[in-house]
């Protein structure tokens, strides 16, 4: 081993006194070979919430239950981890008042049902964590007692109605790291674990452990097993060894951060590893004498665990060569005159040095700013700067304007989009009229009639009335998928687009809305074609799809026995011989007639989604001759108004777009002020040599202070011996 490296790093760790991780180039061969051959997985997240939900994502793709504990307070969590085990669970952490996001999104992706929350109000609200989960419909079964002793009692006997045990485990409740690592036991043992104040737990018939030493766990007059180590790091490589016979993982997690451990018991069935404490940055002998060739999985940031914990020095060799320096340090504290001076003159050498450093750049400096040509470059760079600034602002003069009118636009907007969605198709047809000045008319025939019924009690403005926003955006689906049906259809072949309007969307809605009761069938509000479907997720699969078979069974029928007679009458045979075939069933094809008819100029398709007989959805086709109207909107028109009006009532894009415009502001005002910064250095003479003399000056004049100092504690030390 290198010991005079390793004394080096150690020094100046113990000089800057911190606790840093001590990783050596020159580490024995043991060490090198251990590094090689093991393979180390880090599950951590930002903080000690997302750590267990990552160990849950790594060890659980679903999981009917979950175990709930505090992130927090220790002291009702102890218990936790053998009830995971016993149900096969992964156990996730909470905050104290509220469930915080990042576990509910992970029992959303577990799919749990049921939830175990571990612990008294004082550790896990049961305002801020039970009732949202009940929300979700998930059962919460809460384990609380008293106080710790109590807690762990209730969630012990928990434990037996899911498993048979033969072990108890007796822990303290005083401090953690016995009880965690005790979770080690559990996965190859039928065992449950009580918490103990060192003086009396539950008694029982079971065969009883307890974990740690006579100081930590006293139990006056214990007769059965004890496991324990000289401390925590040891007592955990103990009950790991008790636990499991071979074993090729093993999990590290810390000694010191309750939290990271606690997460752990839900690894230790995936890879049936044992938990092995650790101190942040260093090992014990036996524990990396226990790790080596084992697959480790490492719990936690690198702030609780570092990340070359295995290959860093152990503890006893940590111990051993910090003993050496200050060993070295006694010997070293009555230094003889001869190396006292030598230490000086290394000093005032160093000083010197320094000291000429510092005055060669300060005339560097001073010769280029006096030199004729940076004075010249410098009025040069100023010009060009301030030439490309009134350049940037005229092209973006424009862009600042759009982009402060549209940020004024959408402030404007917000506030109103939550009422306008609620006022559905009323907002919709005003909103229409203005923004398309040749529609208002056609718009206002339209809420002229939205009015009247809305008065009369027909048209409601709820979620479910067919002049509800999310119906009423539909609408240009259901032309467009009419109008491709009417394209495509090979019966009749040459058919053209239907146009539609305001008025005619109107009239639908009312129609639509008046007929959601199927056995009043078509109420005719309007002397317009009304076609009417209950039920359908789609009304085309009724109207177009079932009725096109009928249609074709039909025509077969005339082609095959009735060609040469009047159609009406060839028509008339062909129907009565479907009843026939089919037990009488009417053979209904006027609504695959009407989607391809001719005579129609105007249509609207629209829903009502208000549940009755024949469940959800009532869907109505108006249609006019066209007679009267002055509107005609073709399709690709009214799928243009409909995205123009979902884009504006559109919340999240607008924000988005705010972003983007404030976004485009900040850019230009950032560029800008590192234009103006420019300019003013160059005018205070600041050119990019200057400014990186400047610093350089700068970080030699606190290095001289430094070595200053330096100097003046060697000469010191050689004046008192001399």
């Amino acid at each position: 081993m290198n010991t005079k490296l390793l004394k080096k790093v150690l020094a100046s760790t113990l000089a800057l006194s911190m606790v840093l991780p001590i990783g050596v180039a020159n580490a024995d061969k043991q060490n090198t070979q251990q590094e090689k051959s093991q393979q180390t997985t880090r599950i951590s997240g930002k903080d000690r919430i997302t750590t267990s939900v990552e160990i849950s994502k790594s060890a659980y793709t679903t999981s009917e239950n979950v175990v709930l504990a505090s992130g927090f307070n220790f002291a009702d969590a102890l218990s936790a981890g053998q009830l995971a085990s016993a149900l096969n669970a992964p156990l996730l952490l909470s905050s104290q008042n509220k469930l915080d996001s990042q576990t509910k999104n992970e029992i959303n992706r577990l799919k749990a049902k049921k939830v175990y929350v571990v612990g008294g109000d004082n550790a896990i609200s049961k305002t801020g964590v039970d009732t949202t989960l009940k929300s979700k419909n998930i059962d919460v079964t809460r384990l609380e007692g008293q106080d710790r002793y109590s807690t762990s009692q209730k969630v012990m006997e928990k434990t037996k109605e899911i498993i048979n045990p033969e072990y108890l485990l007796i822990a303290s409740g005083k401090n953690f790291p016995d009880a965690l690592a005790a979770t080690s036991f559990f996965v190859n043992h039928k065992s449950v674990m009580v918490l103990s104040d060192g003086v009396t737990y539950p008694q029982s018939n079971l065969q009883e452990i307890a974990i740690g030493g006579i100081n930590q766990l006293p139990l006056k007059d214990f007769t059965g097993k004890r496991v324990s180590g000289k401390d925590r790091y040891e007592t955990a490589l103990e009950i790991a060894k008790l636990s499991f016979d071979k074993n090729n993982n093993a999990i590290l997690a810390s000694g010191q951060v309750f939290a990271d451990s606690l997460s752990a018991v839900s690894l230790t069935k995936k890879h049936s590893a044992p938990i092995i404490l650790t101190q942040s940055d260093y090992l014990t002998e036996n524990a990396k004498k226990y790790l080596n060739g084992k697959n480790v999985f490492i719990v936690g940031g690198e702030k609780t665990v570092v990340k070359d914990i295995l290959t860093n020095i152990t503890a006893e060799q940590r111990a051993k060569i910090a003993e050496e320096i200050r060993q070295e340090e006694k010997d070293n504290k009555n230094p003889n005159r001869k190396k006292a001076k030598e230490n000086l003159d290394k000093a005032e050498k160093k000083l010197n040095d320094s000291k000429e450093e510092l005055e060669n750049l300060k005339a560097e400096l001073k010769k280029h700013q006096e030199d004729p040509e940076t004075k010249k470059k410098l009025e040069e760079d100023i010009k060009k700067l301030e030439d490309e600034e009134k350049e940037f602002e005229e092209i973006n003069k424009s862009i600042v304007a759009e982009a402060n009118m549209k940020i004024e636009e959408i402030d404007k907007v917000l506030p109103a989009i939550d009422a306008t969605i609620n006022e559905g198709a009323f907002a919709f047809f005003k909103w229409a009229g203005e923004k398309y000045p040749e529609y208002k008319q056609d718009t206002e025939n339209g809420l002229a009639i939205l009015n009247e019924y809305l008065q009369k009690g027909d048209v409601k403005k709820i979620p479910e009335d067919a002049t509800s926003y999310e119906n009423m955006v539909m609408t240009a689906d259901w032309l467009e998928e009419l109008n491709g049906l009417r394209l495509k259809d090979e019966h009749f072949p040459g058919l053209t687009k239907l146009d539609t309007n305001f008025e005619i969307l109107a009239k639908a809605m009312v129609s639509c809305n008046r007929s959601v009761d199927p056995s009043l069938g078509h109420r005719k509000t309007f002397r317009v074609w009304e076609n009417l479907a209950w039920g359908y997720v789609n009304p085309y699969k009724g109207w177009y799809d079932k009725e096109k078979i009928v249609y074709e069974e039909l025509m077969d029928t005339i082609n095959t026995k009735y060609s040469g007679e009047d159609a009406n009458v060839a028509m008339e045979k062909a129907k009565a011989d479907y009843r026939a075939k089919h037990n009488g069933k009417e053979p209904v094809i006027g609504h695959y007639t009407n989607i391809l008819s001719n005579s129609i100029n105007v249509v609207a398709v629209t829903k009502n989604s208000v549940a009755l007989r024949y469940g959800s959805n009532t869907f109505c086709m108006n249609g006019d001759f066209g007679y009267g109207y002055n509107t005609f909107i073709t399709e690709e028109k009214y799928r243009e108004i409909i995205n123009e009006y979902k884009k504006v009532t559109d919340k999240k894009a607008l924000l988005e777009e705010k972003e983007k415009a404030e976004k485009t502001l900040k850019d230009i005002e950032e560029t800008n002020a590192i234009r103006a910064k420019k300019i003013d250095n160059l005018k205070k003479g600041d050119d990019e040599k200057t400014l990186e003399l400047k610093e350089k000056i700068k970080l030699k004049e606190s290095e001289l202070q430094l070595v200053q100092k330096q100097f003046e504690k060697a000469k010191q030390i050689y004046d008192k011996l001399k």
